[in-house]
């Protein structure tokens, strides 16, 4: 496990180390095994005596409620998109424009309300797009947590490929930080993700503190 702590984030860790009660926001928007982790993680820390709201795509709040942690769902449904099924036209520029505008307007909405009250906002997978600025907004720590090493920028390997996207196979070389450059400027444009936060939320994220799990 890989943690980075930065800013505020000494003060929330010094309070958990001397077993002081917190308020714990976890979100996450992906498939099961997005989703799985994070409960895992949440009722760890509802045994160690925290208080832990989740924030999940809908089809897993029955099973969530179900174990007694309360949850709030945010955006579609995504259980089914592991599964394989007949290939769909891929949407126009203007139809993915449309449907990223509303998935960053539904996450504002949605986490902003969520974390009311909260001391720190644990995000995880790539389409975390509000949480930081919302944290940063709140004046509270923004926690990423990454399943795998490989998601984390470093100098030693490169992307993962994403298909949709279009991505191919790197060529192996002596040091990928120029790659991941490209990688962060593409998801950028895609996302548009200044322009459509700055409807929200006056900056960007400055500052994050990440955690890789294997």
């Amino acid at each position: 496990m890989f943690l980075y702590r930065i800013g505020a984030y000494y003060d929330v860790f010094n309070n958990f180390k001397r077993g002081i009660m917190m308020r714990l926001l976890l979100s996450t928007i992906g498939s099961r095994g997005d989703v799985q982790p994070l409960v895992a993680l949440a009722l760890q820390l509802k045994t160690l005596g925290q208080e832990v709201h989740l924030c999940v795509p809908p089809d897993f709040c029955d099973w969530i409620e179900r174990l007694s942690l309360p949850v709030t769902p945010i955006g579609p449904e995504l259980r089914s998109t592991g599964k394989a099924r007949p290939v769909a036209a891929l949407p126009t520029p203007e139809q993915r424009r449309q449907m990223m505008a509303s998935t960053v307007a539904t996450q504002f909405e949605t986490i902003t309300a969520a974390a009311q009250g909260c001391d720190i906002i644990v995000g995880a997978t790539a389409l975390q797009i509000a949480a930081p600025s919302i944290a940063e907004k709140m004046g509270i720590p923004y926690v990423f947590a990454a399943y795998c090493p490989i998601v984390l920028p470093s100098p030693h390997h490169a992307p993962p490929v994403l298909t949709m996207r279009g991505d191919a196979p790197a060529p192996a070389t002596a040091d990928y930080r120029e790659l991941w450059a490209q990688d962060a400027r593409s998801w950028n444009d895609m996302w548009g993700l200044c322009s459509m936060r700055s409807e929200h939320h006056s900056t960007c994220p400055r500052s994050v503190t990440c955690v890789a799990t294997s």
